[in-house]
């Protein structure tokens, strides 16, 4: 998600017109653990006097992360090919957008999945503590059986609860980092 804000930035700010120094100076100064890329694209830049596409083929092969590394290699080629770089920036955040849509729908979708899971063993443990008590009437059942059976039913409860916690999408997965807002007095 943080990169995926970085990008819509950059593409915001290049469809004014910005220049490309403009913009990589502004993107490495955003409060997001990604900007860190665009610094050191900004700093190879100016410090060794590459043009941006080179800065940022050498920074993009030098990154671990995958996603980033692909976009400063798609972004040096974008570059180096004369494309224009608000077409370019706008794309990408749109394919990240999607990207990060389409993960978090399967997600949810595997929660309702698990959910109904978790309904249906709900629904045995029910019919299994129905059954014992039914039993009971009828006919003689232990104690043990019934403690038992009641045991069962919360051990069951607790663990759907706790698989379905655990599968759950959480904020925090997808935010790297919060955008930190300060006050220009």
């Amino acid at each position: 998600m943080d990169f995926f804000s970085l990008l819509s930035y950059m593409s915001a700010i290049s469809s004014s017109g910005i220049s490309r120094a403009g913009l990589f100076q502004h993107a490495s100064k955003l409060p997001y653990i990604s900007s860190r890329y665009f610094k050191k694209v900004d700093f190879v830049a100016k410090a060794f006097n590459h043009d941006y596409a080179e800065a940022c083929r050498i920074v993009g092969e030098a990154t671990k992360e995958p996603e980033v590394k692909a976009v400063l290699l798609r972004l040096s080629g974008a570059l180096s090919s004369g494309e224009e770089l608000d077409r370019f920036l706008a794309r990408e955040a749109r394919v990240f957008g999607e990207t990060y849509s389409n993960s978090y729908a399967g997600r949810l979708e595997l929660l309702k999945k698990w959910t109904d899971a978790y309904i249906a063993l709900i629904m045995t443990a029910a019919v299994v503590t129905v059954m014992a008590v039914v039993t009971m009437i009828i006919g003689n059942i232990t104690v043990m059986m019934i403690m038992s059976l009641c045991s069962l039913t919360i051990l069951v409860t607790i663990g759907g609860v706790w698989l379905i916690a655990n599968q759950a999408p959480k904020k925090n997965e997808f935010t790297i980092c919060q955008f930190i807002l300060k006050s220009r007095n």
